[in-house]
């Protein structure tokens, strides 16, 4: 790997060092913690999945590419009503 002109060289790639957003570091919005991001976004899915299937668990897991019996968990863990997410509107 080589150094040339402010980028890094590695065969043909040109990578630059990582800049840094300065706005971030220096904004007052609170940070919401990851897990809560990410179970709002796992839930969002699941729900759309399970209205695009009609409230069916096995077709709503074929979508999300994942196992019925884990979608079925993951249905539990995250409190979701199937029957009120078919007849709820996005």
């Amino acid at each position: 790997m080589k150094y040339h002109q402010n980028k890094w060289k590695k065969s043909d790639r040109i990578m630059a060092p990582p800049k840094i957003d300065t706005q971030q570091h220096e904004s007052k919005k609170p940070i919401v913690p990851l897990k809560n991001q990410m179970e709002a976004h796992e839930k969002q899915c699941i729900e759309q999945a399970l209205k695009q299937s009609n409230g069916k668990v096995s077709q709503a897991a074929k979508l999300l590419g994942v196992s019925r019996q884990t979608l079925q968990y993951r249905i539990k863990r995250l409190e979701i009503k199937s029957k009120e997410v078919t007849t709820s509107s996005f």
